[in-house]
Formats: structure tokens, C-alpha cells, sequence
């Protein structure tokens, strides 16, 4: 990453190390035994490995990378924005006159905390040439991409989330599994999930709050073909556009008895559907035990469908849950 190549630059000045020898023996090997050596890098050291020479970044570039989770962070109050990769963390935090850029990797015992300061750089400009580095020209498959904003959202996170859309979009092909947004707007998360394809997201994971935003949402190809919506805080989205998922949990700022019956009727015809839990302080609790043919004393009960198939159903005072019997629950973002 930029922090510790610029760090081992020093270093290496410092201990007189002729770092002109090996990069240029390095960028003569043919390109196969050079892809060789990439497949047993991992992300941040084919990084570091991309700014030595335009030769190592065409090398890096031609080969396709797999990333289990990536995120990327935006604290608006303390000008700083970071790329969370699995163990690492880059951090670009705006100074006076320039940004300063750490380095940490947490499976070391203290962190191993390298930092540098670059002058006359913006802290997002930074972190956007890092990440669009990573994914330039490249073949890149996610299993999740997360976005999280810390602070209130304003222009800055707007920029922030445009500055993120372009610089995926710079990859040769791009695929995420699971796309995961904290403290966005729904239409920021519209935005970040039409950068990846829809037939390959499978798990939408939305923590905010709103409903500005959400007809961009629901219209997307990758609304309606994700499997798997994890929501909380409370959203103002009809229920009828979570009925499709096989699996969605979701705090609504309105839930309603009819809403109840529109759950039993597409638990009645649904072929995949396997669970639903809504939370929302104002649920009638006598009014979905009566809909679901329960008893007032009864807080769960087994509910079978039109092919009689049974369902648990449980009523607490401020949730509805209902899983299919047997139904795993595979959530992990």
C-alpha cells in the first residue's frame, strides 16, 4: 500500500539498498513465471507491487483477483476515509498541507502501525487512486463489498459514494456476492448496487434509515434478484417489494394487518421462501395472531400453507418472525 512503499522507500534509501537490481531483473521474467509469483500474493502486497513499475502493474492488472471482504470507510467529522481489507487497514486522514497515510495490519500483535505523510494530497483523491489501483483493468470477484459512512450524511458522502461508483467501475469485470452500506441513503445504495451485476448478487445488507431514495431501489435488477435483504433501523418501503426474497429481515416504520395478510398470501404460492422477520414498533400483535388463525395466549404457532407446508410463526410485541420449517439460515456479511 502506499504508506509502506513509500515507508520501505526510505528505508531502503537509509540502508544505502540498490533497489534498481531486482525490480529490473524482476519486470525482464517472462509474464508467466511473473503471474506465478502474483497468485501467491495477496491484494495489498500486489498493491505495493503495482507503484514500483508500469511493467509489475500490467502483470497485476492481467491477473484476476478474489477478495472475501472489502470495505471502505468515510468519517465525515474527521476528514478521514480508509480501505478495510480482511486483516488490513489503510487510513487517509486529511492535515494540514497534505494527508497522512497508516498503515495496520491486525493479525501483528500492536498493529505494526506504518504511517506517512504525503503533502499536498486530498485524503479521498488518496484513498480513490489506492482502491482504483486495486481494481483497474482487472477481473475482480467479491464475496462482500461494503460501503460505511460515519458522521451525518451530506454532500462530502455524495462524493464520497461517486467517487467509489467510478473507480469500481474502472475494473474489466466486477462481481460481489453480498453488498453491505452503513449509514447511507437508499439511493446511495441503489447507486453502489448497480455497479455490480445482478445475476451474481445474491445478498443486499442496508443499515439505515428513510425512504428517500428507495423507487430507485426497488426498480433495480439487483433489488429484484438478490435472494437475501438484511435490513435495520426503520425503513418507510411498502412490504409488497421485500415479498420476493427468500430471506429478509427488516425494521418498518409501519406495519399493518393487511400487510400480515400479504405475508400469508405469499407464504400460501411462494416456492423459495423461507424466512421473514419484521420489526416495527407499532405491530398489532392480536391483530397478526388473528390473521394467522392464533390463539391470543399462544405467542408461536405452526402455520401450514395452501400445499401444507408448516410454517413457525412467533409473536413478540414488537416483531413478526415466520421460517419455513427446515430453513437454514445463511447469513454472513
Amino acid at each position: 500500500m502506499s504508506a509502506a512503499l513509500r515507508e520501505n522507500h526510505i528505508e531502503n534509501d537509509a540502508m544505502h539498498y540498490n533497489k534498481s537490481a531486482h525490480p529490473k531483473s524482476l519486470s525482464a521474467m517472462p509474464l508467466n513465471v511473473v503471474s506465478e509469483i502474483l497468485a501467491h500474493l495477496n491484494n495489498i502486497e500486489s498493491l505495493v507491487l503495482m507503484k514500483v513499475s508500469r511493467n509489475f502493474r500490467r502483470a497485476v492488472q492481467n491477473s484476476k483477483v478474489e477478495i472475501n471482504r472489502l470495505t471502505v470507510q468515510l468519517c465525515t467529522g474527521g476528514q478521514s476515509s480508509s480501505i478495510v481489507y480482511g486483516r488490513y487497514v489503510i487510513t487517509y486522514k486529511q492535515n494540514n498541507g497534505g494527508c497522512t497515510v497508516s498503515y495496520v495490519d491486525n493479525k501483528v500483535v500492536g498493529g505494526n502501525k506504518k504511517e506517512v505523510f504525503v503533502p499536498e494530497e486530498n485524503y479521498l483523491e488518496l484513498c480513490n487512486k489506492d482502491l482504483k489501483l486495486m481494481m483497474e483493468n482487472r477481473k475482480v470477484e467479491f464475496y462482500s463489498f461494503g460501503v460505511s459512512i460515519s458522521g451525518i450524511e451530506t454532500e462530502l458522502s455524495k462524493k464520497f459514494i461517486d467517487g467509489i461508483e467510478e473507480t469500481m467501475k474502472s475494473a474489466k469485470s466486477l462481481t460481489s456476492r453480498t453488498v453491505a452500506t452503513y449509514n447511507t441513503s437508499l439511493s446511495g445504495l441503489a447507486q453502489l448496487v448497480g455497479i455490480f451485476p445482478a445475476e451474481k448478487l445474491e445478498v443486499i445488507d442496508f443499515k439505515g434509515e428513510g425512504s428517500v431514495g428507495f423507487e430507485q431501489l426497488i426498480n433495480s435488477d439487483q433489488w429484484k434478484k438478490a435472494k437475501k435483504f438484511d435490513g435495520l433501523w426503520s425503513l418507510s418501503i411498502p412490504i409488497e417489494h421485500f415479498l420476493h426474497f427468500e430471506f429478509f429481515k427488516v425494521d418498518l416504520a409501519i406495519f399493518t394487518e393487511d400487510d400480515a395478510v400479504k405475508i400469508c398470501d405469499m407464504i400460501d404460492t411462494s416456492t423459495h421462501f423461507g424466512r421473514a422477520q419484521i420489526r416495527c414498533n407499532s405491530i398489532n400483535i392480536s391483530g397478526m395472531k388473528r390473521i394467522f388463525g392464533a390463539h391470543d395466549e399462544e405467542d408461536n404457532i405452526v402455520y401450514q400453507n395452501l400445499n401444507n407446508i408448516p410454517f413457525y410463526v412467533e409473536f413478540l410485541p414488537d416483531l413478526l418472525r415466520v421460517t419455513k420449517y427446515g430453513y437454514r439460515i445463511e447469513i454472513d456479511n
